[in-house]
């Protein structure tokens, strides 16, 4: 019996790639639909649309070689050997990279991905691949009780584990540096989701935004989606094949999207999932498929914050992040900076004090960030005095010496509630 190729026409928004590795394709097996044989001749358009149908998913591994990734198809068996490439647009398209996962590819990982198309160029035959979603181990959510390295209130994680669960859309909302899209993540990696697609709601100012943008292209303007717009289009994909993974997409700072595009969003998280944008190519519908989870972020009452209207709160659940107890701050700045036990409490201790202060003395209180940077400078050698002047008092108005001012009641506070000695050389 003899070989042959066939090609596998791919959809009209996709096209090639520069070759990269080599890989094999998998052995088609008989189906009782139609029975695959070997031929000379070109193959039928109904057998390309039988490979789609009973070959919706393919699995690929990446593969690591002088710090680039390659990847290369898990099944051995094959019919002919194939060079593995990413799918991405060519010149003549609308440049976007965004359909490309946002995260990093390590050797080994296992991807479920689609074939766009199957090609020969000149003696080589060369297979392009669209990844979908990662293989990862799922974990149900009631069998998680903690985030490795990273506190949170138990009765907090269980209630908002139950909330992913049930697919609600969930806002997470409190100071800054309480770790709430760091908390985000780390749940992503326990439950086994894929990595989360952040969206920067400060930058969307009119609906359309969240979708993409307008580009223009060789005279004409066409329509670029965003990385949500493709991330969506992964899921949407996943769903459709019987895939069980979860994709989040994390909405940060949902506080600062502009107030004109909030009523427009609405859509988006209540039952209908979907709203209707007009683009450059007329209107399109966007539509967040059944295995996407929406979260939402907000620092409420900073600046640069639009009022959260009563729709959007009526569509999400809002959970208070709980401050970071003092012993687990201090467990964090001796990991991060290797200072002794009493400093790091101490510089603990000034961070709850300034956090209190900001409620009704003092505009700004540093978070977790700044306690951090404090820990490293008393790691190499600062006074205790010296370096939490230097990274608390910055942002606040008046000297410390004039004690009506916010620097002057700041480090009143700090020198009499903890372990600093305001008579200490800086």
């Amino acid at each position: 019996m003899g070989d042959a190729s066939f090609p596998i026409r791919p959809p009209p928004y996709l096209t090639a790639l520069p070759r990269q590795s080599k890989l094999h394709l998998p052995e088609v097996q008989p189906t009782s639909g139609f029975l695959y044989r070997p031929s000379p001749s070109r193959r039928s358009a109904k057998e390309h649309r039988t490979f789609h149908q009973e070959h919706p998913m393919l699995q690929v591994r990446a593969v690591e070689t002088n710090g680039n990734i390659t990847w290369e198809f898990l099944d051995e068996s094959q019919r002919r050997y194939y060079f593995a490439e990413l799918d991405e647009p060519s010149h003549d398209a609308a440049p976007t990279p965004d359909h490309i996962p946002k995260q990093r590819f390590n050797d080994g990982d296992i991807w479920n991905a689609e074939i766009v198309r199957a090609v020969r160029e000149g003696r080589d035959r060369v297979a392009y691949i669209r990844l979908i979603s990662q293989v990862r181990d799922l974990s149900p959510w009631e069998s998680i009780t903690e985030l490795p390295g990273f506190w949170t209130d138990p009765d907090m994680l269980k209630s908002v584990l139950a909330l992913f669960h049930l697919k609600a859309c969930v806002l997470l909302k409190g100071s800054k540096g309480r770790g709430k899209t760091t908390f985000i993540f780390m749940v992503a990696e326990q439950l086994g989701w894929q990595h989360p697609c952040k969206v920067d709601m400060a930058a969307i100012k009119r609906a359309t935004d969240i979708a993409g943008q307008n580009a223009a292209k060789k005279g004409s303007t066409l329509f670029q989606g965003s990385e949500l717009f493709h991330f969506l289009k992964r899921a949407e994909a996943a769903h459709k094949a019987g895939l069980l993974d979860t994709f989040p997409v994390l909405l940060d700072e949902i506080g600062r999207v502009h107030a004109k595009a909030t009523g427009a969003l609405h859509g988006l998280f209540d039952d209908t999932r979907m709203i209707t944008l007009t683009t450059a190519e007329g209107s399109i519908t966007f539509r967040i498929p059944p295995n996407v989870v929406m979260i939402g972020t907000a620092n409420m009452g900073y600046a640069g914050n639009f009022e959260v209207d009563e729709a959007l709160k009526d569509r999400f659940i809002a959970i208070n992040m709980p401050r970071i107890p003092t012993e687990e701050v201090a467990k964090i700045l001796i990991a991060e900076a290797g200072i002794t036990q009493q400093q790091a409490l101490d510089i603990a201790r000034m961070g709850e004090i300034l956090e209190d202060l900001s409620r009704h003395a003092i505009s700004f209180a540093p978070s977790l960030r700044a306690l951090k940077v404090l820990a490293q400078m008393v790691a190499l050698g600062f006074n205790m005095k010296q370096a939490a002047f230097t990274c608390l008092t910055g942002w606040l108005e008046g000297e410390i010496t004039d004690h009506s001012s916010e620097a002057g009641k700041a480090w009143v506070a700090i020198t009499t509630k903890a372990s600093v000695d305001p008579d200490d050389e800086e």
